[in-house]
């Protein structure tokens, strides 16, 4: 009689370090790092990866805008996307690679003369969260 309490319980403490060992185990594999945009700017160009005459009003006389982005805390090899808006419809998405704790970043689009009006670029991380969001206008 002695024996069926104790396999109970037994069985119980089993079944509860198996659930919490594999929940750790799982919360280790899906963990994000830590990651942050220290800066993010909309640029006329880029000079030494650094950002030329920024701002967020632009003559419809350029060639190309670059959005510049400096990534903090990747603790490994990752990907991020600047997904570029005008009007608020998604008229390019450029993955980038972040490949340290530290890393600058761009992506570029043309700018066509048809394109005066509202913009935005997103940052996105590779799970998908917004990480900035930078509006611009073109005249």
């Amino acid at each position: 009689m002695r024996a069926k309490p104790l396999l109970i319980v037994v069985s119980a403490v089993f079944v509860m370090v198996v659930f919490i060992s594999s929940n750790i185990f799982c919360q280790e594999h899906i963990s994000l790092p830590d990651i942050y945009i220290k800066d993010a700017v909309i640029c006329k160009d880029l000079d030494n990866r650094e950002p030329v005459e920024p701002g967020d009003v632009f003559q419809n006389n350029l060639k190309n805008l670059f959005c510049f982005s400096r990534i903090m805390g990747a603790k490994e090899d990752i990907k991020i996307k600047h997904n570029w808006y005008f009007e608020d419809k998604l008229v390019a998405s450029v993955p980038l690679h972040v490949g340290s704790i530290n890393w600058r970043t761009f992506s570029s689009k043309r700018m066509l003369p048809q394109y005066t009006g509202e913009w935005r670029v997103e940052i996105i991380s590779y799970d998908g969260t917004l990480l900035k969001k930078i509006s611009f206008v073109l005249e």
